[in-house]
């Protein structure tokens, strides 16, 4: 990833590494502003218009594909509540984020993996779940999911070139969500940095279900029983880990 005149570009390898996706992150054109859809059609020439600036070599890229595309990245901030009642939300709905580090679809796997372990139908006293019971169900979800999704989304939003004065506010954004210990900014504000690599990857949803399912019958989870940073081993900075 490469920051130059407010302009970020992406490579990664796709298909067995026989495909490179690039991807050019720009402010969004007045004519493209309704292009929503991931498929939609642009032009080399706005490609290189965006790209203004950039090296030879580096503008010749587009050039190589037949195709561009072009589509909307929009966010929305966390939601404060994703349960009432008899009624969860899910999905995008909840966690809609910027495609940083490919969270929104990890993060729709993860609500999946929760949803399996708390409502196993073994799990109720009777089936149809009785409505108390369901709605305690339902609060469990949303102590497990909420914290770990809303932080996620305010990490896909966080520019890895920002301030020490910004990335504070960014800490104030994720303690409305998550009361634990935060990854170390220094070391992992990098958008790939090892802390934010264990953050993403190092979480075992069907883990921290099960620990929920302990208390459904009281439909609250205990303080410090929760882990949504895992541990990072680096010199004598041995933990980055926290626990509501």
């Amino acid at each position: 990833m490469s920051p130059s005149n407010d302009l970020t570009k992406v490579t990664y390898p796709c298909r067995n590494q026989e495909l490179l996706n690039c991807a050019v992150f720009h402010t969004t054109r007045a004519d493209e502003t309704n292009k929503l859809d991931w498929d939609s059609n642009t032009t080399h020439e706005k490609v290189l218009e965006a790209m203004e600036g950039c090296c030879d070599a580096v503008r010749h890229i587009p050039l190589t594909a037949e195709q561009v595309k072009v589509y909307t990245v929009t966010q929305r901030k966390p939601s404060p509540r994703i349960q009432k009642g008899r009624t969860l939300a899910i999905g995008d709905t909840t966690h809609h984020m910027l495609p940083t580090h490919a969270q929104g679809g990890c993060q729709a796997l993860e609500d999946a993996g929760a949803l399996e372990v708390l409502f196993q139908a073994s799990t109720f006293d009777t089936l149809p779940p009785a409505k108390q019971e369901l709605e305690k169900r339902l609060g469990l979800y949303q102590q497990l999911r909420m914290p770990r999704s809303a932080t996620t989304q305010i990490l896909s939003s966080t520019n890895p070139m920002l301030t020490m004065e910004a990335l504070e506010g960014k800490t104030n954004e994720i303690r409305a969500f998550y009361k634990g210990e935060l990854v170390d900014w220094p070391l992992g504000v990098r958008s790939w940095s090892p802390p934010i690599q264990k953050f993403f990857y190092g979480y075992d949803v069907f883990e921290q279900a099960e620990k929920v399912m302990v208390y459904k019958d009281e439909g609250k989870v205990k303080e410090g029983v929760l882990k949504w940073f895992g541990e990072v081993e680096r010199g004598e900075r041995m933990k980055f880990a926290g626990s509501i």
